[in-house]
C-alpha cells in the first residue's frame, strides 16, 4: 500500500452481539424491559458517517432482525428504520441523534 492510498482507506469497526440474560454490558439499556435478541455495535467511527452509512442499509438489508446502536446513545435504529432512511436525502445528523 501506498502512502497515497492511506488518504482513501476508510473503516470502522462493529460487534454483532447476541444479548445473554446474564450478561451485562453496553447494550443492558436496550434490553431491560424488551426481547431485543441481537445488536450491531459500530465503534472506531473516525467521522466516517456517510460511508458507515451505506453500509448499515447493506448491512440490514441481510439482517432485518438485528438493531443499530451508537454508543452512549439512549436510542437505537432498528432495520426498519435504516432502510426507510435510505429512501430520504443523507441526513448527518443520523448517527448523533434518530432523525426517523
Amino acid at each position: 500500500m501506498s502512502s497515497e492510498d492511506e488518504d482513501t482507506i476508510r473503516y470502522f469497526t462493529f460487534n454483532a452481539n447476541k444479548v445473554v440474560e446474564s450478561s451485562y454490558d453496553s447494550f443492558t439499556w436496550l434490553t431491560q424491559s424488551t426481547d431485543y435478541f441481537w445488536a450491531l455495535d459500530i465503534v472506531n467511527i473516525n467521522h466516517e458517517y456517510e460511508f458507515i452509512h451505506k453500509f448499515v442499509v447493506e448491512y440490514f438489508k441481510d439482517n432485518p432482525e438485528d438493531y443499530l446502536w451508537f454508543d452512549d446513545a439512549e436510542w437505537h435504529y432498528t432495520a426498519d428504520d435504516i432502510l426507510r432512511l435510505r429512501q430520504r436525502p443523507y441526513n448527518p445528523k443520523w448517527c448523533s441523534e434518530k432523525v426517523i
